[in-house]
């Protein structure tokens, strides 16, 4: 598989996804890595109308999205999106390898604090997102293509 993004967005599908991130990786497929989704054939149908035509959208489950992660041979650049770290943290303890992992929208929420601007992170998230840190996945903040990279772990101190 050609990842060319791996990305965890509340929104998933969403303009800023479609606009600039397509543009800018070239990709032709979009997996989405959600259970929940999984399970919601009308959400899904959603996603499906929300990406332009010549753009394939597959949405997996965690068990699942194991198995493709390690039989793909498509070609495709590939954008990868998951709603919630604990996906990503799976697929890793998995032996799925992802190099980076880039937060966009984590939005506000009570159990939530701030981390920058449309990142919201609780205290169980955190634990996961240094937990796929030491598992030798670079976790990253960046809303947009121009915007620089802004290390996870250097935001939060």
């Amino acid at each position: 598989m050609k990842i060319t993004l791996t990305r965890i967005d509340e929104r998933l599908i969403h303009g800023q996804v479609m606009t600039a991130w397509l543009s800018v990786t070239e990709s032709k497929r979009i997996i989405i890595v959600d259970d929940e989704t999984y399970r919601d054939e009308f959400v899904q149908q959603v996603l499906e109308l929300a990406a332009p035509k010549s753009v394939e959208v597959k949405v997996l489950d965690v068990e699942s999205a194991k198995e493709v992660f390690n039989s793909d041979d498509d070609e495709r650049n590939t954008i990868v999106l998951f709603k919630h770290p604990q996906y990503v943290l799976n697929l890793l303890s998995a032996g799925v390898q992802l190099e980076e992992v880039e937060l966009g929208n984590m939005g506000s929420k009570p159990s939530r604090n701030k981390l920058c601007k449309m990142v919201y992170v609780s205290k169980e998230e955190d634990a996961i997102f240094n937990q796929i840190s030491e598992k030798g996945c670079t976790v990253f903040v960046r809303m947009l293509p121009n915007d620089p990279k802004r290390l996870y772990k250097e935001i939060k101190k």
